[in-house]
């Protein structure tokens, strides 16, 4: 099954790499030449692109942009410096949120007030994160097992995953409603929607 799997995996990649080169002509541009990773990336409603990413050169999350017709670099204050997780989403207001771990700590980072700033919302987390705002500009985050929101005002935490870990992703729908994707734990990596 898994050879059957592989072989229809190749086949698919080459189709759709056969239809990018015939109808594509990707750019690529560099931004920051430091050993960067982690990134993630949004676009506002003007169509001009952000980035958020982990200098790890210098252990600093960084926020990148072409909002000003060319690329700026800022560095975000962090609460600590250590191995971290992040990921970037915009919410309805254009106002950029970064949750992201670090020293076991999910922290929130925003620059709605104008300036970068950072918030501790819970200790003991690991691992990647996906976030996502909805219609009026909550964030949602699932992290590891958790799901985590500020929707009531302040920031919860829920446990909705039992025997999944990693790559975990989220989504909201037009009508407020929270789509989760993951994988379960070993030995089956089975795809699993919450």
């Amino acid at each position: 099954m898994k050879e059957i799997l592989y072989s229809l995996f190749l086949s698919l990649l080459t189709i759709l790499t056969s239809a990018d080169i015939a109808m594509a002509t990707w750019i690529i541009t560099p931004i920051d030449n430091r050993s960067v990773g982690q990134t993630s990336v949004v676009l506002d409603k003007s169509g001009k692109v952000h980035i958020s990413y982990w200098d790890y050169d210098n252990e600093n999350l960084k926020h990148a942009s072409n909002a000003s017709g060319s690329w700026m670099i800022e560095t975000i204050p962090i609460q600590t410096k250590n191995e971290k997780f992040s990921n970037l989403a915009i919410d309805v207001y254009d106002n950029l949120h970064i949750c992201y771990i670090s020293n076991y700590k999910f922290i929130h980072a925003t620059n709605a007030s104008g300036q970068w700033v950072s918030e501790i919302v819970s200790d003991n987390y690991w691992g990647p994160i996906s976030i996502a705002t909805d219609s009026i500009g909550n964030i949602h985050a699932i992290q590891g097992n958790n799901y985590v929101t500020n929707t009531f005002g302040s920031w919860i935490s829920e446990r909705i995953i039992f025997g999944g870990f990693g790559n975990n992703s989220i989504a909201i729908d037009s009508d407020g409603k929270v789509h989760i994707s993951y994988f379960s734990d070993y030995p089956n990596y089975n795809l699993m929607y919450v």
